[in-house]
């Protein structure tokens, strides 16, 4: 039978943990005035220099901004969150789809595939890179919705295949350059720990295979994300909305 006070302890320790975030404690490091100078700087470097050249304030400060109040917690459920996401990849690990079509289409003769056992090496090692770039690529994923919304009028768009082909091109653009490139250290870390010697033509097939996959792959990692989010009870997206509008 569950007792009220552990459900009342539990949440008490969620709502403790959620409130631990990437700006307390480098505040904590630092001390208050030495975080107050940081912000400072940041805000005057990246932002007030930059209007005043009639240029955008940096994004750079947009990502600092919404990491400030990051919490461990929003960090732990991307990690799992892109991890979830990237299972799928394990058939690219192994067989690069795309070359099949290139052998088929141009004669090209492919390298072998990765074995089963290499796959799950590049698997076992993206599980610990996943967690390390999953908040990082969420973030980047809804900067660029939320700078891409106001250029192409994602949210206002009224035809629903017009919108749903813009979300996803950025959904694509996304993954092509917040992960695509990753992948190929993910690739060369599975082949060290499965032993394999690591061939170059095989290395740019398979990243090159998983980025022509992106407007699947795109749309796929963001509904993970949103739905874990919201399931876990967070914000679904970082809001990067500023008293200036983007050009």
């Amino acid at each position: 039978m569950t007792n009220i006070n552990d459900v009342v302890d539990n949440a008490h320790l969620l709502v403790r943990i959620q409130k631990h975030t990437f700006g307390g404690s480098y505040k904590s490091l630092v001390g208050d005035e030495q975080y107050q100078k940081t912000k400072d700087y940041l805000y005057e470097k990246l932002v007030t220099k930059r209007v005043e050249s009639g240029k955008n304030p940096s994004a750079i400060y947009l990502l600092l901004k919404n990491y400030e109040n990051t919490s461990y917690y929003s960090w732990a459920v991307d990690a799992v969150a892109q991890n979830v996401a990237s299972l799928p990849f394990i058939i690219n690990d192994m067989y690069a789809p795309l070359k099949y079509v290139f052998e088929a289409v141009l004669g090209y003769t492919p390298p072998p595939d990765n074995t089963f056992l290499t796959a799950c090496a590049t698997r076992g090692n993206a599980f610990v890179g996943n967690a390390v770039i999953g908040d990082g690529y969420r973030v980047w994923q809804d900067y660029l919705e939320a700078y891409m919304d106001v250029k192409l009028n994602i949210s206002g768009e009224l035809n629903k295949y017009k919108k749903a082909i813009k979300k996803g091109a950025v959904d694509s653009l996304a993954f092509v350059t917040g992960q695509s490139w990753i992948y190929a250290g993910f690739l060369f870390g599975g082949n060290v720990m499965s032993g394999k010697e690591t061939d170059l033509e095989t290395l740019v097939i398979g990243v090159i295979s998983l980025s022509v996959f992106a407007p699947i792959i795109g749309p796929w990692t963001s509904k993970v994300y949103k739905k874990m989010r919201k399931w876990l009870k967070l914000p679904p997206k970082a809001d990067f909305k500023l008293d200036y509008k983007f050009k």
